[in-house]
């Protein structure tokens, strides 16, 4: 397979796909940090954020083809590459991780109008600041570390050609 169109078609997916990925982390952490301003008042946060979220958590369906794509991609070139293998298989355990911590973040993406509306505005304000910090740590641990190993990863595979 190595040289053809389609042999390089498929080296190069992994990197436009977890970038896609890298792309929407950051947008989330960038909007949900803005939310803790201080340019915001605390009565505004409490009764704009909810409605916005409710439409803003489907970025998991941009997110989340990108993060499959990612992963079936460089399960394919471990099968199908002359590149060193255990590197996509590296870069499969970046994505993986990128779902840490998963119970969170179901209870963070599954909140309801009434849990928002019965939480104090201390509450609502430790509440954005866990969700920026939990994003901040995975984008800066996981989902950059693992965009520049899939990089990595696609250049020596290119080389390898």
């Amino acid at each position: 397979m190595a040289g053809s169109f389609a042999s390089t078609l498929l080296q190069v997916a992994p990197l436009a796909s977890s970038s896609a990925a890298l792309i929407c982390s950051v947008c989330q952490q960038v909007t949900m940090a803005a939310f803790l301003g201080h340019k915001v008042p605390p009565q505004a946060r409490r009764d704009l954020w909810y409605p916005f979220f409710v439409n803003y958590k489907n970025i998991v369906y941009v997110s989340s083809p990108s993060h499959l794509t990612t992963i079936t991609t460089c399960l394919l070139n471990y099968y199908f590459s002359n590149a060193p293998s255990v590197w996509w298989l590296v870069c499969v355990a970046f994505v993986v991780g990128h779902a840490h911590p998963l119970q969170k973040g179901i209870k963070l993406l599954s909140l309801t109008a009434a849990e928002w509306e019965s939480k104090t505005m201390p509450e609502t304000r430790a509440w954005f600041q866990d969700f920026v910090d939990i994003n901040q740590r995975r984008l800066l641990l996981v989902d950059l570390p693992g965009w520049l190993c899939v990089v990595a990863t696609v250049v020596t595979a290119l080389r390898s050609v």
